[in-house]
Protein backbone atom coordinates (compact mmCIF):
# COMPACT_ATOMS: atom_id res chain seq x y z
CA UNK A 1 0.00 0.00 0.00
CA UNK A 2 2.76 2.22 0.78
CA UNK A 3 6.00 1.43 -1.21
CA UNK A 4 4.34 2.54 -4.29
CA UNK A 5 4.79 6.15 -3.00
CA UNK A 6 8.63 5.40 -1.58
CA UNK A 7 11.19 7.07 -3.31
CA UNK A 8 12.96 5.04 -6.14
CA UNK A 9 16.10 5.97 -3.93
CA UNK A 10 14.84 4.13 -1.25
CA UNK A 11 16.35 0.22 -0.43
CA UNK A 12 15.85 -0.55 3.12
CA UNK A 13 13.46 -2.94 4.02
CA UNK A 14 11.56 -3.03 0.53
CA UNK A 15 10.10 -6.04 -0.96
CA UNK A 16 12.57 -6.73 -4.09
CA UNK A 17 15.42 -4.83 -2.91
CA UNK A 18 18.68 -4.92 -1.14
CA UNK A 19 21.81 -3.48 -0.02
CA UNK A 20 23.49 -5.22 -2.41
CA UNK A 21 21.41 -3.42 -5.03
CA UNK A 22 21.86 -0.23 -3.25
CA UNK A 23 25.27 -0.56 -3.34
CA UNK A 24 25.57 -1.02 -6.59
CA UNK A 25 23.42 2.16 -7.74
CA UNK A 26 25.41 4.27 -5.36
CA UNK A 27 28.68 2.85 -7.91
CA UNK A 28 26.33 3.94 -10.90
CA UNK A 29 26.04 7.03 -9.76
CA UNK A 30 29.84 8.04 -8.75
CA UNK A 31 30.27 6.80 -12.22
CA UNK A 32 28.14 9.58 -13.23
CA UNK A 33 30.55 11.87 -11.97
CA UNK A 34 28.09 12.33 -8.64
CA UNK A 35 30.19 12.71 -5.31
CA UNK A 36 28.50 12.13 -2.06
CA UNK A 37 25.79 9.50 -1.09
CA UNK A 38 23.33 10.15 2.15
CA UNK A 39 22.63 6.84 4.20
CA UNK A 40 19.66 7.35 6.64
CA UNK A 41 18.74 5.41 9.86
CA UNK A 42 15.36 6.13 10.43
CA UNK A 43 15.19 3.64 13.89
CA UNK A 44 15.72 6.66 16.11
CA UNK A 45 13.06 9.16 14.29
CA UNK A 46 10.21 6.52 15.55
CA UNK A 47 11.66 6.90 19.27
CA UNK A 48 10.83 11.35 18.81
CA UNK A 49 7.77 11.15 16.70
CA UNK A 50 4.40 12.64 17.64
CA UNK A 51 2.47 9.33 17.14
CA UNK A 52 -0.70 11.28 16.76
CA UNK A 53 0.29 13.24 13.57
CA UNK A 54 1.48 10.14 12.35
CA UNK A 55 -1.28 7.40 12.85
CA UNK A 56 -3.27 10.56 11.01
CA UNK A 57 -2.02 10.56 8.11
CA UNK A 58 -1.63 6.64 8.22
CA UNK A 59 -5.19 6.32 8.57
CA UNK A 60 -6.09 8.66 5.57
CA UNK A 61 -4.28 5.89 3.49
CA UNK A 62 -5.03 2.82 6.00
CA UNK A 63 -9.19 1.51 6.55
CA UNK A 64 -9.55 -0.87 9.42
CA UNK A 65 -12.47 -2.85 10.21
CA UNK A 66 -13.28 -0.60 13.60
CA UNK A 67 -12.78 2.58 11.20
CA UNK A 68 -14.79 1.57 7.93
CA UNK A 69 -18.11 0.62 10.11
Amino acid sequence: MFDPRFSESSYGYRPGRSAHQAVKKVVELINQGYRYSVDIDLAKFFDNVNWDVLMSRVGRRVKDKASSS
